[in-house]
């Protein structure tokens, strides 16, 4: 159904559900200002997304999106955070530019091309001949403009630090997001995008490099809740101890 829609109708079905994420209710006003378009204009997309049965739509009520809405929505989301994390993490382009790109390209990008782009993304911040050290390596390319032929040196280095790691067993994670106090922030640098919380929090923008604020944790210390991009977010401490961070 999505590849009957505009651009800008995807951009409408992106806006609500990240309103709707963010204010947990989406009036037409708040559409109009994350888009930045005049209210007639959101007045007029509201009619044709309901015409197609992907929102529901009365004037001056709350608006929310259907089931089929729901599913193409994040669909869209995936696809903008999927790319916009591609652009940040690997490519290392700055949050602006790679949002701008991002916007751009998530209504063209095939389902066959994400899904290869994201376990290219896990393939590259996982595989021991590559990971953070190797991703730090490119952005220094990036930086100064060179390629320097040092390949022995870095695979000898990497066999040594892989070695020692299994050695050690050490543990992945340095810390985890249940170890982090209310008021802190830190910067999630692991966790498991396969796994169904690892897909729900990627669909919502969360992603390797995003900045975390805690803001509250419960009594026994469930739930645990957090803020990053604009969203608030409860999770379990159970799912929280499986994203790895670093504090900031």
């Amino acid at each position: 159904m999505s590849k009957k829609l505009s651009a800008s109708l995807e951009d409408y079905l992106e806006a609500i559900f990240n309103v709707v994420i963010k204010k947990q209710a989406a009036r037409a006003k708040d559409i109009s200002s994350h888009l930045d378009v005049k209210n007639s204009s959101v007045t007029g997309a509201l009619q044709q997304l309901k015409k197609k049965g992907l929102v529901n739509y009365k004037p001056y009520d709350i608006v929310t999106l259907t089931d089929s809405g729901s599913i193409i929505a994040r669909d869209i989301v995936k696809r903008h955070n999927s790319l916009k994390g591609f652009f940040l993490n690997i490519l290392s382009i700055d949050e602006d530019e790679a949002e701008d790109a991002a916007c751009k390209m998530e209504h063209a990008i095939p389902p066959k091309v994400l899904s290869r782009l994201i376990l290219f993304m896990d393939f590259v911040e996982n595989c021991p001949r590559s990971g953070d050290d190797w991703l730090d390596g490119f952005r220094h390319s990036c930086d100064v403009n060179e390629n320097k032929d040092n390949c022995e040196k870095c695979l000898s280095n990497c066999l040594k630090e892989f070695k020692q790691q299994k050695k050690t067993k050490k543990d992945v994670f340095k810390e985890s997001l249940r170890e982090v106090a209310p008021g802190n922030k830190c910067k999630v640098v692991k966790f498991n995008v396969k796994s169904a919380l690892g897909k729900r929090l990627a669909d919502l923008g969360l992603i390797k490099g995003t900045e975390i604020e805690v803001i509250k944790v419960a009594p026994l210390g469930d739930p645990i809740e957090i803020k990053f991009r604009g969203y608030n977010l409860s999770l379990r401490k159970d799912e929280a101890k499986n994203i790895g961070i670093k504090m900031l």
